[in-house]
């Protein structure tokens, strides 16, 4: 990945300050921090209020319903995940 390079050359050639321009530039950097956000989020749960009545898998959801969904358990799913527990941020 041509970013990663980028990055440590960056941070330990560069004297000047870090610019927003070059943060963004910054790929692999973007990818760590996700990843690292995956494994450890920083809320165990996302709330939601339902804007209409909605159903799903057969359960009834009226509307103005707050809807949790657990984020850690759904981070670390094989399902979604091949290896949940790993730090991959490619």
């Amino acid at each position: 990945m041509e970013s990663k390079p980028h990055l440590e050359t960056f941070v330990s050639s560069s004297q000047a300050p870090v610019t927003y321009d070059a943060l963004m530039d910054m790929e692999y950097l973007d990818m760590m921090a996700n990843e690292s956000l995956r494994l450890y989020p920083i809320t165990n749960r996302l709330e939601r209020v339902s804007k209409k009545d909605v159903e799903i898998n057969g359960v009834f959801i009226p509307k103005g319903t707050t809807v949790m969904v657990p984020t850690y358990p759904l981070h670390r799913d094989p399902k979604y995940w091949p290896e949940p527990e790993e730090f991959h941020p490619e």
